[in-house]
């Protein structure tokens, strides 16, 4: 019986004061809220825990239940036996998180011949950099990565799409994303453990396949702690004394002038007005943060109401759009640093502990890629040369096995 990162955080809580109060473990475990839901599902389903609207507690039981280990690329498993009484097997966690990072990426848009693969490569390279500078004052509880959709190119979303697809089986998109997204989260794991979120964007369907789900499944076959969100996702920035709530989703239409139509505000704020109503019925904070992708443009803290604000992520596919310009909007993702011993007057300037930080790519990494004209040929050499590779490594890890 395997339990992952979040199941063992709130076994471990419950551990010290069981029966509990179902909002107090929501707040202690600092998991978002469709997380903590999943997580008492898949505890309960194990005979470990039950629970109904008011409280939560432990089966008083003794087990012999697997306790996951890291041991280089991936995690192998070991079997322990301990009574629910003396959870010594359980790392004590921090239950109030003074230090975490949130990252926010979107359109990566991997399979189609157009994307700028170094540019995105050059933005990681800047986020790691931005990463390491932050953990010298001192080390992070966690790091959630949240992908707000369109990881990969998809099928049929406009009309000649198949023309401008590397492949175009969704099933090799997803392992081409899964190739980059695990070589990101190998660098992310050297500062803290970290924890995916997958939404679904515009191009996540084809013919009733949800390609964000079946991205999010083979992760966690890579051993990724990662989780399908649905089409948005709500999270807290912060920790439950400071708490900076976030509204995720990938976003729809799109503008000339501003990186969001008149209507997606529109619609944005009832949705927000709405989402508050039910934040403090929870006793919860509100809204601060609409966090959006689809439109490719990195532009942040647009504000259309003095009490939050929205923020857009980048895309990495090349604009050769006429009905757009062919002129290339800012690429980049978003990093929101939470440290609970900082103040400042704004987001750029750690506002209630929080710091938002734009991640663009090199420059002149950009500028060639955009006029480089071999860039549909690299794409297709990126693809054959990471592909083979992935799969000598799922070989090696037992992941693909066959005979010779």
């Amino acid at each position: 019986m395997g339990l992952n990162r979040t199941q063992l955080k709130i076994l471990s809580i419950l551990e010290k004061s069981s029966p509990m109060d179902r909002k107090a473990l929501f707040f202690e475990s600092g998991l978002p809220a469709c997380s903590f839901r999943g997580r008492l599902s898949e505890l309960r389903k194990k005979g470990l825990i039950d629970y109904n609207k008011e409280r939560v507690w432990l089966k008083k039981t003794s087990n012999n239940t697997i306790i996951p280990e890291k041991k280089g690329d991936i995690y192998s498993f070991k079997k322990q036996k301990y009574d629910f009484n003396s959870l010594t097997s359980i790392k004590e966690p921090n239950n109030l998180i003074n230090r975490k990072l949130t990252i926010v990426l979107s359109d990566l848009h991997l399979g189609d011949k157009n994307v700028m693969i170094n540019t995105y490569k050059s933005t990681i390279s800047n986020l790691l950099n931005k990463i390491a500078l932050l953990s010298t004052e001192g080390p992070f509880d966690t790091i959630t990565v949240i992908l707000n959709g369109d990881a990969v190119s998809g099928r049929n979303i406009f009309r000649g799409q198949e023309a401008q697809n590397i492949f175009n089986k969704g099933n090799m998109q997803i392992l081409y994303a899964s190739a980059y997204l695990y070589q990101l989260n190998e660098q992310l794991e050297q500062y803290a453990n970290v924890e995916w979120f997958i939404i679904k964007g515009n191009h996540d369907q084809y013919s009733g396949d949800n390609y964000a789900w079946l991205l999010a499944d083979k992760l966690r076959a890579l051993g990724l702690d990662a989780f399908y969100a649905g089409h948005e996702f709500i999270t807290n920035l912060g920790n439950t004394e400071k708490q900076h709530w976030a509204l995720i989703e990938h976003g729809y239409g799109g503008g000339s002038y501003y990186p969001l139509s008149y209507e997606f505000i529109r619609q944005s704020t009832k949705k927000v007005i709405e989402t508050n109503m039910r934040q403090w019925e929870q006793g919860l904070g509100p809204i601060e943060r609409v966090i959006v992708g689809h439109t490719h443009w990195l532009n942040t803290n647009f504000q259309q109401d003095l009490r939050w604000a929205f923020d857009v992520s980048g895309g990495f596919q090349k604009n050769n759009r006429v009905e757009l310009g062919m002129n290339q909007r800012p690429p980049g993702v978003l990093l929101y640093a939470f440290d609970s011993n900082k103040e400042g007057l704004s987001i750029y300037d750690w506002k209630g502990g929080l710091r938002l930080f734009e991640i663009p790519p090199d420059g002149e990494v950009l500028y060639n890629e955009i006029h480089d004209p071999a860039l549909t040929l690299n794409n297709h050499s990126d693809v054959a040369s990471v592909l083979a590779n992935f799969y000598k490594f799922l070989v090696e890890k037992g992941l693909v096995k066959y005979f010779e």
